[in-house]
């Protein structure tokens, strides 16, 4: 919280020094920080007070009643001698206050590799075939001196309904035919929900006049992951328009009941533009 409104102090006086930092809190009660300083040119103080109040909150449409931890920030008055327009460079209105954080509302899982196998076959034995924690937060707070969090966390069934992808990136590639030719490479972004795939079986796939395939890695625990695809072209490649499309499969088998799986796919049209000079590109119609 502090890191972040240094930045915007920081900002609001490009030539001037941070003097001092202070923050304080109680038990059961919020945070409350000081951040003071001063600008060269036009001469100036500035003293910002911030409070910030943790507590849960409900998550809404949850069934059954499910709450997360948040940060709500109040801010109030700027004080500021001899340069009144300072608090409009802040961006920060007077007693503004928002949701600033929280955690995910469940996290899915596998069985880990380095699980004994007795331990793992009683563990997933008593787990739903396609499971998920979830973290329902009775206390959220400040106590000792630190932060103290308690909840209790259910394990749910993810099913095939729930699962989903998203794929992001250009639907369109041009250049000239120097550049492309052999074939065009491009970066797209993955983004899985509520599947958890086997990492030999979340691949990439290129249809059109000419194909390509690959395997994508995604980092245990992440729902994003980020690959480059190929759209093949000739080494003497015609200008022209090339229409390819770009698809994404992935798929979960339950450490449960292995005859059991989830699946999703995503694809998007992708349009290669070769033109006969870097002089002449033009965004594909």
């Amino acid at each position: 919280m502090c890191n972040a409104l240094v930045q915007k102090l920081k900002g609001a006086i490009p030539i001037g020094t941070l003097d001092t930092i202070s923050v304080s809190a109680a038990d059961d009660g919020p945070i409350e920080a000081l951040i003071s300083g001063h600008s060269d040119f036009p001469p100036a103080s500035v003293s910002l007070s911030i409070t910030a109040s943790m507590s849960t909150t409900m998550v809404p449409g949850s069934s059954p009643v499910q709450h997360i931890p948040g940060l709500t920030i109040a801010i109030p008055a700027l004080e500021a001698s001899g340069l009144g327009p300072l608090q409009a460079l802040f961006g920060l209105a007077t007693g503004a206050s928002a949701l600033v954080g929280s955690i995910p509302t469940y996290i899915t899982f596998r069985k880990p590799a380095f699980l004994d196998a007795l331990v793992a076959g009683y563990l997933f034995s008593v787990l739903p075939t396609f499971p998920k924690a979830v973290p329902d937060w009775t206390r959220f707070g400040v106590k000792h001196g630190g932060l103290l969090g308690l909840a209790t966390v259910s394990f749910q069934d993810r099913t095939q309904a729930m699962v989903g992808s998203i794929l992001g990136g250009p639907a369109s590639i041009f250049g000239p035919q120097d550049n492309l030719a052999g074939g065009a490479t491009q970066s797209y972004d993955l983004s899985l929900s509520n599947l958890v795939p086997d990492t030999d079986k979340l691949t990439w796939s290129v249809t059109g006049p000419w194909a390509a395939n690959g395997v994508l890695n995604m980092n245990p625990g992440s729902v994003q992951t980020s690959f480059i695809a190929d759209f093949p072209l000739p080494r003497a490649v015609s200008p022209g328009y090339y229409r390819f499309v770009l698809r994404v499969d992935a798929k979960e088998t339950s450490d449960v009941n292995p005859t059991q799986s989830l699946s999703t796919s995503t694809s998007k049209n992708v349009t290669v533009h070769v033109t006969s000079d870097a002089t002449n590109v033009h965004q594909p119609q």
